[in-house]
C-alpha cells in the first residue's frame, strides 16, 4: 500500500441522448436475425417484459419510475400486447421504452416502415413509436415521433416512423417511448420495406462521413506506443500488465472509458484492470459514473455482504452498469474483502447525480 494515500479507481462513461444503445454484454446476435415478436402474443419474458424484446444489443427496457410488462387484457387484437408505465410520479426528463434491435444488413439501400398501434391513458408528456438506423460512427437517423406526439388518452390508432437505411448502416433499433406520467399500450408491430412514394418521417438524418485510411505517421505512433495484452479475462495474472506501472506511476486517480457502451470485453478488462491496480499498486476505491445514494447499497455489500448484490447492481439504472460482467467484478471486491488477509478494504462509490429519488428520502430523513 502507499503511505498516507487512498488511491481511487475511477471508471468513467458518457450517458449520450436517451435511448442510446450499444451491443450489451454477452454472446453477439446472429447476423441474419429479424424482428421478434411484434405482436407481443409470446407472453413474458425474464424481466417480465414481452418475451423477445430483452435480447442482446437491447436498450434500457425502462428508466427509474417506469414498468415496461406484457398486457393479456388491453390489446388491439390477440392475447397479448405490450404496456409501459410510470409507477409514480416520473422524474424530470424521465422515460420508459420498449426497444429491440436487429442487424441493418438485410435492409440496406431500401426504405423500411415501422408501423404499430398505439393507445394512451392519462399520458401526460409524449408517446409514441420510435426507430434509429445506426452506424460504425453513431446515429444515421432517428425519430421518436417528437413533433406529433401521442398525448392525454386515446382509443388504439396505427402510427407510423419511416427511415431510409443508409448502405453503411450496422442496426436498426426500434420500440416504443413513454415520456412524462400515463400508460402506453403499443401492439400488431410491423417493419417493412416500402418504396420511394412512402415519405420519411426522420428527425434527424445524418450523412455518414466517408472512412479514409489513418495517415502512416498515425499508424506508426499508435503501433509504437501500444502494449500488448494477452487476455481481457479477469484473474489471469499481471505479467503482461507490467508496462502499466509506469504509466499509472504516482497517479492517484485512473479513469477508464470505452469505445462502446456495454461491449463485454471492455468490462472484462475494467475488472482486470482493477485486480492489477488493487494487488499490484495499491488503490483501494472504485468509483463510477452512477448515482452517489444508490450506490451505497453496492458498497455494503462489498464491504459486509449485506443485500443481494443483483439489486443492488439494476438499482444504479443504467443498462450500461446492469450486465453480468460489472457482477463479476462486484463478486470479485466482496471476496478481497472477505479475506482477512486484507486489512485494507476495497470500496464502492457512485460520484453522480443524476436522479434525486434515493437523495431525496435521505434528506427527509435527516430533517
Amino acid at each position: 500500500m502507499r503511505a498516507g494515500r487512498q488511491p481511487v479507481f475511477a471508471m468513467w462513461t458518457v450517458l449520450l441522448a436517451h435511448l442510446l444503445t450499444s451491443g450489451s454484454a454477452g454472446a453477439a446476435q446472429d447476423a441474419g436475425a429479424g424482428p421478434r415478436n411484434l405482436d407481443f402474443e409470446q407472453g413474458a419474458g425474464r424481466g417480465g417484459e414481452p418475451a423477445g424484446w430483452d435480447q442482446v444489443d437491447v436498450a434500457p427496457r425502462s428508466s427509474a419510475g417506469y414498468a415496461v410488462s406484457t398486457d393479456g387484457e388491453v390489446t388491439q387484437s390477440g392475447v397479448g400486447a405490450a404496456r409501459i408505465r410510470s409507477t409514480g410520479d416520473a422524474p424530470r426528463g424521465g422515460f420508459g421504452t420498449l426497444t429491440q434491435a436487429i442487424p441493418a444488413v438485410a435492409y440496406r439501400g431500401e426504405r423500411v416502415r415501422l408501423s404499430g398501434f398505439v393507445r394512451t391513458e392519462d399520458v401526460r408528456g409524449s408517446a409514441g413509436l420510435w426507430m434509429r438506423i445506426d452506424g460504425l460512427a453513431g446515429s444515421l437517423a432517428f425519430d421518436n415521433m417528437m413533433d406529433r406526439p401521442v398525448r392525454a388518452t386515446s382509443d388504439w390508432a396505427r402510427y407510423d416512423v419511416v427511415h431510409d437505411v443508409h448502405s453503411s448502416a450496422e442496426r436498426i433499433v426500434f420500440g416504443a417511448l413513454l415520456v412524462g406520467n400515463g400508460t402506453l399500450w403499443v401492439d400488431e408491430l410491423s417493419l417493412e420495406v416500402v418504396g420511394d412514394d412512402v415519405p420519411i418521417t426522420s428527425l434527424s438524418v445524418n450523412e455518414p462521413a466517408p472512412l479514409t485510411p489513418a495517415p502512416p505517421e498515425v499508424v506508426s505512433a499508435i503501433a509504437a506506443a501500444a502494449i500488448s495484452l494477452a487476455t481481457v479475462q479477469p484473474e489471469s495474472g499481471f505479467d503482461d500488465m507490467q508496462p502499466l506501472r509506469e504509466l499509472v506511476g504516482d497517479a492517484r486517480i485512473v479513469s477508464l472509458g470505452e469505445a462502446t457502451h456495454g461491449t463485454r470485453e471492455f468490462f472484462q478488462m475494467k475488472h482486470r484492470m482493477l485486480e492489477f491496480l488493487v494487488h499490484e499498486m495499491g488503490f483501494d476505491v472504485f468509483a463510477i459514473e452512477a448515482n452517489w445514494p444508490e450506490s451505497l447499497a453496492v458498497n455494503e455489500y462489498v464491504l459486509h455482504g449485506t443485500g443481494d448484490p443483483e439489486q443492488a447492481l439494476a438499482g444504479l439504472y443504467f443498462w450500461t452498469w446492469n450486465t453480468e460482467e460489472v457482477l463479476a467484478l462486484i463478486e470479485w471486491m466482496r471476496a478481497y474483502n472477505a479475506d482477512p488477509a486484507h486489512e485494507r478494504k476495497l470500496r464502492f462509490y457512485g460520484y453522480d447525480m443524476q436522479t434525486a429519488q434515493v437523495a431525496v428520502a435521505y434528506v427527509r430523513d435527516y430533517l
